[in-house]
């Protein structure tokens, strides 16, 4: 019998590192994804630093943390804002 050498075509030629890799393919999707969800969060962050002003009914453009200072409990929070147990 004789031994059959057995050659390999173009395709499985190819060597590592060779072409496109998957994270080559997949980075630029990721950006964009990443930008297209955190930039309207971060629009909306900058939104709610904005200051409130009761008496026009009306938001200030400024850099403040005053309605994140009076939607946080305190110890003076009545009962009935407190979390409730869902147990009975």
């Amino acid at each position: 019998m004789t031994d059959a050498v057995i050659t390999q075509g173009p395709v499985a030629e190819k060597r590592r590192g060779e072409g496109l890799t998957a994270a080559a393919l997949i980075t630029p999707a990721t950006i964009f994804v990443a930008l297209c969800l955190l930039a309207p969060l971060a629009i909306l962050f900058r939104y709610s630093l904005n200051d409130f002003v009761a008496t026009k009914k009306l938001m200030v453009e400024a850099v403040t943390v005053a309605n994140y200072v009076k939607s946080s409990p305190t110890p003076t929070t009545p009962p009935s804002w407190r979390p409730r147990c869902a147990s009975r």
